[in-house]
């Protein structure tokens, strides 16, 4: 179908079934992400049906299943991306009936599991069964055209009609198809190309056919560009349009957005929460009362120079620092799209280093004895070597010591 969401093609799916008197409609390639949206109503014509679908991946999939509610009784489905099976009862038919609206994968492993998935439901419910869809795979290379053949999809497909003894019916496309305008004849178009590949399974095509084909092709590849072409000419439209006429929101006045990002992005450091939430518990290390003051006093004269002179001099010179707003994403459009980077060179290293000089002090008295690292006078590389060592030392005292060493098990 490649695609469900436009007015036209509801339009031709509902000639469709009136024309040919459609019970149950299977559709694939529907490439909705919420099959909730599509139009079933205008598909179907009336109130009387029933349906149920699987949303598409991206652009890639969707299935629906329509069926005339007052024929045939539901009373079981089950789907999965690639498949729904409505199980039920049909008017006039003494067994059970399923169908079976299939949409094939592209990879070979997830068609063989597919081919796996369908035979065991197809077992385990003994009943009438009715499998139709876009399968994704041929049963024989002349049946392939214009494509790459791959003989293992055709093995395993033809293996999973053996194994479920199915008939494989021969479908024919729509004749004496009447177009309806443009769209119309794209659809058109498409079918005759179906047709000829219809003809193509009974019997080879003649020179004349063959070309029809390939400009058949070519028409479409035609009208799907010009259909791209014409999308994105309309976006560029309504873009202006909506532009212009958002007037309480949109502004390209510099001081106006300056203000509009101060504020937002204020809000966003701003404290919410006036009490915080206190973890007590008498083991965990505290620092002192003095050590806990040592870290509130104000920042002395001697403290900053030490810390200015500790960076280096082949640090950056201090400077005053800007904010710059980095979009999020392609095309943003409110203050949320945008991410606040903090363009400054040295000043934030020297508070940096300030804080981190202060915390030198007094870390040690907080940290376990087993930590490691980050703290004076330890080394990141003591952790494996201490488990290097005992693991060597267990090995060397016998069997016993050699089994305590399987249950150490150390985490960094």
């Amino acid at each position: 179908m490649c695609g469900l969401g436009e007015d036209h093609k509801v339009n031709w799916i509902l000639r469709l079934k009136n024309r040919h008197k459609i019970l149950f409609f299977a559709i694939q390639q529907t490439q909705m992400s919420n099959a909730e949206e599509i139009n079933v109503a205008g598909c179907w014509g009336s109130n009387e049906f029933e349906h149920d679908g699987v949303n598409a991946v991206g652009r890639s999939g969707g299935l629906l299943s329509i069926w005339d509610k007052k024929l045939f009784s539901v009373f079981d489905i089950i789907k999965t991306r690639y498949f729904i099976i409505v199980l039920g009862n049909w008017s006039g038919i003494s067994s059970l009936v399923n169908f079976d609206n299939i949409y094939g994968p592209r990879q070979v492993s997830d068609k063989a599991k597919l081919w796996d998935d369908l035979l065991t439901i197809k077992d385990n419910k003994a009943r009438a069964w009715v499998f139709l869809g876009n399968f994704n795979a041929v049963r024989r290379p002349d049946k392939r055209m214009y494509s790459q053949f791959y003989s293992i999809t055709t093995v395993g497909f033809n293996n999973f009609i053996a194994e479920a003894g199915l008939i494989d019916l021969k479908m024919g496309a729509c004749a004496n198809f009447k177009g309806y305008g443009c769209s119309d004849s794209f659809f058109a178009t498409k079918l005759r190309v179906k047709e000829l590949d219809t003809f193509a399974e009974t019997r080879p095509l003649t020179k004349a056919e063959f070309g029809e084909r390939r400009e058949g092709f070519q028409k479409i590849g035609d009208m799907e560009r010009a259909l791209f072409t014409d999308l994105k000419q309309k976006a560029r439209i309504r873009w202006a349009v909506d532009g212009d006429k958002n007037t309480k929101r949109w502004s390209t006045n510099p001081e106006e957005i300056k203000v509009e990002a101060l504020r937002f992005f204020s809000s966003k450091f701003h404290e919410r929460h006036t009490s915080c939430s206190r973890l007590t518990s008498n083991r965990f290390s505290r620092l002192s009362h003095t050590e806990a003051q040592s870290l509130e006093s104000p920042f002395s004269h001697e403290e900053i120079k030490a810390a200015a002179w500790a960076c280096g001099s082949d640090k950056a010179r201090c400077n005053s620092s800007f904010i710059s707003l980095v979009p999020k994403i392609k095309d943003p459009l409110k203050m949320n799209d945008y991410r606040p980077i903090s363009l400054i060179e040295c000043l934030y290293k020297i508070i940096a280093k300030l804080l981190e000089t202060r915390l030198k002090k007094v870390v040690g008295s907080v940290i376990g004895e087993a930590q490691s690292a980050y703290v004076a006078g330890r080394n990141i590389l003591d952790g494996p070597l201490i488990v290097n060592e005992t693991k060597w030392a267990l090995e060397r005292s016998g069997d016993h010591g050699f089994r305590a060493c399987l249950l150490l098990k150390p985490q960094f």
